[in-house]
C-alpha cells in the first residue's frame, strides 16, 4: 500500500466529506493502484493556501484505459479510510 497526498478545491472536498463524491479524475502520474491511499488535502487557489482540512481516502478501483477516460487519465472509486 503507498500513499499520496494531493490537492483538492473546496468545491471538491465537501462533497468527499459529505460522501456523495465517491471517486477522483487525476492525470494517472503516480500510477495509483488500488489499495493505495489518498490523502486529499483542501486547497483554496483563490488564497493560493491549503485550508489544514483534510480526508485520507482509499482506492478502491480505477478505470483506465478505455475509449471514455482520456489517455494518461485515470478514474478511482473512493471511500473514507481511517488508519487504525
Amino acid at each position: 500500500m503507498r500513499s499520496h497526498i494531493l490537492k483538492i478545491w473546496p468545491e471538491h472536498f465537501q462533497p468527499v466529506i459529505n460522501g456523495l463524491k465517491t471517486f477522483e479524475i487525476r492525470k494517472n502520474d503516480r500510477n495509483y493502484k488500488e489499495g493505495d491511499i489518498i490523502v486529499l488535502k483542501e486547497y483554496d487557489p483563490k488564497k493560493d493556501t491549503f485550508t489544514n482540512r483534510y480526508i485520507n481516502v482509499r482506492i478502491t478501483y480505477i478505470l483506465k484505459d478505455v475509449d471514455i477516460v482520456p489517455k494518461d487519465y485515470c478514474i478511482m472509486s473512493i471511500v473514507p479510510y481511517i488508519p487504525l
